[in-house]
């Protein structure tokens, strides 16, 4: 079964709004968004796992969401753009953009104590 962000790729099932695309990335809004203007940005070639990605596509990822961050603040004008990596709710490797504004802080999303 082809994951749901290969889906977007190929023909944007379901719909996303898309705001950014090269030759190998594509960033759309979140469809469950923390904050106004929360993006994902994706690599168009499946991979599961960011470790899986080669030196140089990792790299082009990061280069890809940096120029999507950096569209964000200035369209929003938001304090910061917070870049996060996880891969647990979608397995095809994305990095999320959550534009903050000053005294917001991502620590709602994960904030575990690990007893010993």
């Amino acid at each position: 079964m082809e994951c749901i962000f290969c889906s977007v790729i190929k023909n944007n099932t379901p719909h996303h709004e898309i705001v950014w695309e090269d030759d190998k990335h594509l960033a759309f809004l979140d469809s469950n968004p923390v904050t106004a203007n929360h993006t994902l940005v994706i690599p168009k070639k499946h991979t599961a796992d960011i470790l899986n990605l080669s030196k140089e596509e990792y790299g082009d990822l990061m280069v890809a969401s940096r120029e999507v961050a950096l569209k964000i603040k200035q369209e929003t004008q938001c304090h910061k753009v917070s870049i996060l990596v996880e891969g647990l709710s979608v397995p095809h490797v994305h990095v999320h953009l959550v534009p903050l504004d000053v005294g917001q802080d991502l620590i709602k999303f994960v904030r575990k104590n690990i007893s010993q």
